[in-house]
């Protein structure tokens, strides 16, 4: 086998484009995908999220460079005020293709790229039914979506709770489509910390994932209390 010192000099750089399928799936083998392959997405995602956290969007507007700010401030409009409030922003209800390429152009600065945003601010919500995946859809019925209250906004009852009044089932799968305590409750950064990692290992995306667990859970099939801490990770696996 030939070793790494018996390499002259390292191969030429490829985009992920540029890949034949043997390399692709040989990339995959070594764990990478389009986004960190392309250097997008290199964040070790340790929280229960099917991504990591973008770290710079959950800082207070005070604690950000100047620099940062500009950015902010610019083609997404952010103030400090909603900028602090968590889901006060319009640009967040957009989905990435809605933006114009000055904005995504922005969003990349601050940290974001497609997935991440659209989980993270829009939470799918601009995708039309049949665009999500299978098991997105069976997420956000658990949260009371369906078919035909997602196009009409027909917000279910579940958003009308704290985050510490849904069920255990319920807090485990608005994990699966990003969110989390402080932008399901619309916090004031200004009033809040907000963790970017929690525990010291990366997920595992596939590690305990049963697939028919979400369909047993909606059919009455199985406890939720004993499956929900697999729904995140088989977001991923997934979709």
């Amino acid at each position: 086998n030939e070793s790494w010192a018996g390499l002259e000099e390292a191969p030429e750089k490829k985009s992920w484009k540029e890949l034949n399928v043997e390399e692709r799936r040989a990339a995959i083998e070594l764990c990478y995908s389009f986004e960190t392959w392309e250097g997008y997405d290199m964040t070790i995602n340790y929280g229960p999220f099917p991504f990591a956290k973008p770290k710079r969007r959950y800082l207070e507007w005070a604690d950000l460079p100047e620099e940062i700010q500009i950015i902010a401030n610019g083609t997404l409009e952010y103030t400090e005020d909603k900028w602090n409030y968590l889901g006060s922003a319009k640009i967040e209800t957009l989905g990435w293709d809605e933006l114009t390429d000055e904005q995504q152009s922005d969003a990349v600065d601050l940290g974001f790229y497609k997935k991440t945003w659209d989980c993270f601010h829009s939470h799918y919500r601009s995708y039309d039914w049949n665009e999500l995946s299978t098991n997105q859809q069976d997420i956000f019925r658990l949260l009371g979506w369906g078919e035909a209250k997602w196009p009409n906004n027909e917000t279910p009852s579940s958003y009308e709770k704290q985050w510490d009044q849904l069920s255990t089932t319920e807090q485990s799968v608005a994990n699966a489509v990003c969110y989390f305590e402080h932008n399901w409750d619309r916090s004031n950064l200004k009033e809040e910390e907000i963790a970017i990692s929690s525990g010291s290992n990366p997920m595992n995306p596939t590690q305990g994932f049963d697939a028919s667990d979400i369909s047993d859970v909606l059919n009455g099939r199985k406890n939720s209390a004993n499956t929900s801490k697999r729904f995140t990770t088989s977001f991923i696996a997934l979709s």
